[in-house]
């Protein structure tokens, strides 16, 4: 039986076409299984590990457990030096990092503190930058350690959802993340991986414009089979797609899986591994996953296949990257291999017939065909957008929206820009013309907004004209509106005119209702202090720069449209 293929619209295949070789991931370097000790005191039980699927990045190393506790003593996994450190609002928090001499950096993140000296180090260049948030480098004869030499208290700062150490091993000289489970840590694993689903896509349409056929499975124990006797298929162009999991032995969680690969016939297509990813990378498991089906449903499907745009390395190599080249309707072999660090495996398999060909499918008559590997334009009346040849990892069809603003705060018309569950790498260039007279005042009040469902991004954007530019990284409801509200500071914990002992603390809250806050800044006496931002309370704890006696207070509180807001308080210390 011969097969024609239908082309209904400029889009069919051109996924198929745009594919990129991709090189093996290059071997990895002599790793020690003995070099790197256990950052805490007690038994590794890992809630997260490396390479598990995460909102717009893989997971880049261990998260071990600390008892549902905090301030457990954190200590130096090898000797070495601590060369850098951050203090963030979100992201890692208070963390360290280590550089060894065999080539290796390790990271710990969320601490609640660091080591006496190390702690008076970074206080010190907190108040000579005046900023609470800092990224210290730091000289190799400042802060030498021994592996096992206590270094910090773990935490829950930063993106944290738990009292928990983030753990990290790179490549000093790339900066690429290795998988701590390649190091020998003690962490008991007999356990199969578990494939909870199984998904088909037609390969003729963009992976964004379809809704994966699910294919019921049964089976348990590493052991896995398709309900069905075998898959009726009517695309001579179909790819795989799994929901799996694993966990090991002292760990109630579910983790992410270390490899898997598909075979037809015998034949692999396709294969990853996870054994190390950079930062630069990390963004890529969007092109991975089904985003859409997560941006709806926060669900993982994990592709068995590699889009054209996708430059992560972890691949095996395979002539088609995952895509199933159906020539015939003769009956054929398939099987997926899902394995962990430790060798457990888990397999599916099937059986598929291509045995008709669906034509019956269309893309929007007015949309835009968007292209992987080279730089896509688009405009309307009241915008341009520039996306660069890295911004999408696969052809589809792209629209947009020009609709009347009537909200009371609005200068300029709100643009709909995509589909907001279609991924974009990088960030792209946005102009939006504003409905505002060149001379009216409000402008300087004007900023960005991006809605995505019920999230809303802002950002100053810079003037050219009538038209004002900015960059964002995902698709969405773009418009400029007017801020002119300024933002609102609340006590949180004590009483303006309050006495306080020695071992104290002032907190605040501060929020704005126009668009974002920008910057927060306390004053003691004249004189800057140290404000930290932990989910958005600001807290002095009360040091050196706070004599006995009695003192004036000075907060002013700015959003990113300027409207600032300035309050004075007074306290006494005894």
């Amino acid at each position: 039986m011969n097969f024609h293929f239908c082309r209904k619209g400029s889009f069919l295949l051109l996924n198929i076409f745009f594919f990129v070789s991709t090189e093996a991931q290059q071997g990895l370097p002599i790793i020690s299984k003995n070099y790197f000790r256990d950052p805490l005191s007690v038994p590794i039980q890992l809630s997260a590990n490396f390479g598990e699927l995460r909102p717009n990045h893989f997971h880049m190393g261990f998260d071990i457990r600390t008892q549902s506790r905090e301030n457990l003593p954190v200590f130096a996994a090898a000797e070495g030096y601590i060369s850098r450190v951050k203090v963030e609002k979100y992201g890692f928090g208070n963390a360290i990092y280590i550089t060894h001499p065999n080539g290796f950096t390790t990271l710990y993140a969320h601490l609640n503190s660091f080591s006496k000296p190390l702690q008076e180090y970074v206080l010190q260049k907190q108040y000579e930058q005046q900023t609470w948030a800092i990224d210290l480098e730091i000289p190799s004869g400042i802060f030498p350690v021994q592996k096992g030499e206590f270094i910090a208290h773990s935490g829950n700062t930063g993106a944290s959802a738990g009292p928990h150490l983030h753990f990290e091993i790179r490549n000093t000289a790339t900066g690429k993340n290795y998988n701590p489970g390649l190091f020998g840590f003690e962490i008991p694993d007999t356990k199969k991986p578990v494939i909870n689903a199984l998904y088909l896509y037609d390969r003729r349409l963009s992976t964004y414009f379809q809704k994966a056929t699910a294919i019921p499975i049964t089976g348990e124990n590493g052991n896995y089979f398709a309900k069905e006797k075998w898959i009726k298929v009517h695309s001579p162009l179909i790819s795989f797609a799994i929901n799996a999991t694993d966990k090991n032995n002292n760990s109630p969680f579910n983790h992410g899986i270390y490899a898997a690969e598909i075979s037809m016939d015998g034949n692999r297509i396709f294969g990853f591994q996870l054994d190390s990813i950079s930062y630069d990378e990390t963004r890529y498991v969007n092109a991975c996953i089904d985003y859409s089906v997560y941006e709806r449903q926060k669900k993982y499907i994990q592709y068995l296949f590699s889009l054209p745009g996708n430059d992560l390395k972890i691949f095996m190599p395979s002539a088609t990257q995952g895509l199933v080249i159906l020539s015939d309707t003769n009956m054929h072999n398939i099987q997926i291999k899902v394995n962990d660090l430790e060798g457990n495996t888990s397999i599916l398999s099937f059986k598929i017939q291509l045995t008709s060909i669906d034509n019956n499918f269309t893309y929007p008559a007015d949309a835009i065909p968007f292209m992987p590997g080279q730089e896509n334009n688009v405009q309307g009346n009241s915008f341009e957008a520039h996306f660069s040849s890295k911004a999408f990892y696969e052809s589809f069809p792209f629209s947009f929206k020009e609709i009347a603003n009537k909200t009371p705060n609005n200068a300029s018309e709100i643009v709909s820009l995509g589909d907001e569950t279609i991924p974009v790498h990088d960030a792209y260039d946005m102009r939006i013309r504003t409905t505002l007279s060149p001379n009216d005042p409000l402008k300087k009040s004007t900023v960005m907004q991006l809605a995505v469902g019920n999230k809303k991004d802002y950002q100053k954007g810079i003037w050219s004209g009538d038209w004002m530019q900015g960059s964002f990284r995902s698709l969405g409801k773009i418009s400029l509106i007017i801020d002119t509200i300024p933002p609102e500071i609340f006590i949180t914990g004590w009483k303006n005119g309050q006495t306080f002992s020695a071992n104290s603390k002032l907190s605040f809250r501060a929020t704005d209702k126009g668009s974002a806050i920008e910057s927060f800044v306390g004053k003691l006496d004249g004189d800057w202090i140290l404000f930290s931002n932990r989910n958005g309370l600001y807290t002095y704890n009360f040091d050196s720069h706070c004599t006995v006696g009695k003192h004036i207070l000075n907060i002013t509180v700015r959003d990113i449209a300027g409207n600032e807001t300035i309050k004075e308080y007074t306290f006494s210390k005894q």
